[in-house]
Parts: C-alpha cells; sequence; structure tokens
C-alpha cells in the first residue's frame, strides 16, 4: 500500500526534494495545499485509525466482558447459573494475553506517529518547513522506532520470543566469539560459562 502514496504526487508532475532536517527526500509543501495533503491524511492515517479503533474497542469490550465473568465466579463460586455455550464463550487466558500485547503495540504504535501527525500538521498549518533540524531528526527516529518496538514489545510480553532471541542471540555470541565459548540458555538470563 505504500507504494501508491507517492503515485498521485508524481502523476502531477511533482518532484521530490531532499529535506536536510527529515534526512530523506520528500514532497514540497505546495503539493499539501493542492490535496496531496488530504489525500495522505484519508488514505494513511483516518481510515487506518478508523479501523483499529474499532477492532480494538471490539477486542476491549470481548476481555472485559470475558473480565466481569471471571470475577463473578471468583464472587460467587457456588453460583452454576453462569452459562458457558456458543452463545457465551470463554476467553482463554492465552487470549487475554495476546489481547493486552496487541494493546501494547497500538499504544507504542500510537506513541511514536502522533508526534511524526502533529509535526506534519504544523508544518502543513505554517506552509513550510520552519522548526529546528532537532525537530525533524526527532520525527525520523519517531518513524524508525515504531518498527523497532515490535520485536520489543513481543521479546517482553512474550516467552515464546524471549526463548527465541536467546537462541538466536547465543548463537551469534557463539559466531562471533568463536566455538570455544559455551554458552547456556536460562530461562530469563543468559549464563556464560
Amino acid at each position: 500500500m505504500a507504494l501508491f502514496a507517492p503515485l498521485p504526487y508524481v502523476v502531477a508532475g511533482h518532484d521530490f526534494f531532499f529535506h536536510s532536517g527529515k534526512v530523506f527526500c520528500t514532497y514540497d509543501v505546495e503539493s499539501l495545499h493542492e490535496g496531496y495533503g488530504a489525500y495522505l491524511v484519508l488514505i494513511y492515517i483516518a481510515i487506518p485509525l478508523i479501523i483499529i479503533t474499532i477492532c480494538y474497542t471490539r477486542v476491549f469490550i470481548a476481555v472485559r466482558q470475558h473480565n466481569l465473568v471471571v470475577f463473578r465466579q471468583r464472587i460467587r463460586p457456588l453460583n452454576r447459573q453462569l452459562n458457558f455455550g456458543p452463545d457465551n464463550p470463554r476467553l482463554s487466558v492465552e487470549e487475554v494475553k495476546v489481547t493486552n500485547i496487541l494493546l501494547v503495540v497500538v499504544v507504542g504504535f500510537l506513541s511514536c506517529w502522533t508526534p511524526v501527525l502533529v509535526i506534519d500538521l504544523i508544518d502543513f498549518i505554517n506552509g513550510d518547513w520552519k522548526l529546528k533540524r532537532q525537530v525533524y531528526v526527532s520525527y525520523t527516529c519517531f518513524g524508525f522506532a515504531s518498527s523497532a518496538l515490535n520485536p520489543i514489545i513481543y521479546g517482553i510480553m512474550n516467552r515464546t520470543f524471549r526463548t527465541e532471541y536467546f537462541k538466536i542471540f547465543s548463537s551469534v555470541k557463539r559466531f562471533v566469539l568463536g566455538s570455544n565459548t559455551n554458552v547456556q540458555i536460562a530461562p530469563a538470563v543468559i549464563v556464560i560459562a
């Protein structure tokens, strides 16, 4: 989908130029006022944000209902009137963990891309790039951080990912240090013997 972002811009005859603050090639500010900015905001921000909001609202409601059911079971353990059938499916602990991971991923995504959106909106309103270079460098860093954040989140919140990371890192360490190094993998710590 990202391949289609520059198409209207290029078809309209505009050229990209290198923005020394953002440290990448970008569009000219005038094109934003000719409708290209509205296209970018609609296709790459508004529609995905609406879809994510709807999906995670539904997930939040399902997890909340599950938590209420679990709470009722703990409060009234002798009450057997709770009906768990096809109409009221029970969420597993694993589903709740996955939901929590996805929530953290979305919060991380929004934390990285909200400053980028704010900087772009300021530039759009100003009609020029008037902010300090440090602001634009942080703009680029936030965009890259978004891509780097997911493996970190999954490594912290998911035991399977953590175990695989340790296996990969121990293999890389053995390769770099040579095969004489004996590396043992503990559940949460790498021990070098």
